[in-house]
């Protein structure tokens, strides 16, 4: 984004943050021109894509907690699971695997943003389902535990995408060029 800025300085970028699902709508309605998700394998029509990284999945805890998720799933708990609004993938991908598994469900605090997830685990209320990159920097502190588990979730990607169509504006052009020479 800073490299963009000093490059062209006169385009003016307005930043949103929504649910993976919602900022794909929001390209397709013509809200926006650039949106970038963390979700599993993409087949979109009417959308141009380009894979980035794969995202490992990690279930965190905070450091005085138990760091094994089978004595969260085995024992019960009264621990949260603290997570993102409805529509979130990584979320969803959870849910749907404990689900699949016939895991007990956990009790939910929906928290609105990634900082207010971490500072909930870090206070003890419970664990979170988040891509490692987001917390890499906690869990390198300290502040942060990955839980050790069994479990395999489904492989998340990050990606940005563009609406398919003839036009494109030249600083969307722009921003895609230079996001995919940074990566």
């Amino acid at each position: 984004m800073k490299e963009y800025l000093t490059r062209y300085p006169d385009v003016k970028i307005i930043l949103s943050n929504g649910t993976c699902g919602q900022n794909q709508k929001d390209l397709m309605s013509g809200h926006v021109d650039v949106a970038f998700m963390v979700w599993t394998r993409l087949e979109l029509d009417h959308c141009v894509y380009h894979q980035f990284h794969k995202e490992e999945i990690v279930l965190i805890t905070a450091p005085n907690k138990s760091q094994y998720f089978d004595d969260y799933k085995n024992n019960g708990t009264t621990d949260y699971f603290i997570t993102n609004e409805e529509g979130c993938s990584y979320r969803s991908m959870f849910e749907r695997y404990l689900a699949n598994h016939k895991l007990p469900k956990f009790q939910i605090m929906e928290l609105w943003s990634l900082e207010a997830i971490k500072q909930a685990v870090m206070s003890g209320l419970g664990f979170a389902a988040l891509p490692y990159i987001t917390v890499k920097h906690e869990v390198e502190k300290g502040l942060l535990k990955i839980m050790e588990h069994n479990e395999e979730f489904e492989p998340f990607y990050s990606y940005v995408l563009v609406k398919s169509k003839k036009w494109q504006s030249p600083a969307a052009k722009k921003f895609i060029e230079l996001t995919l020479e940074s990566i």
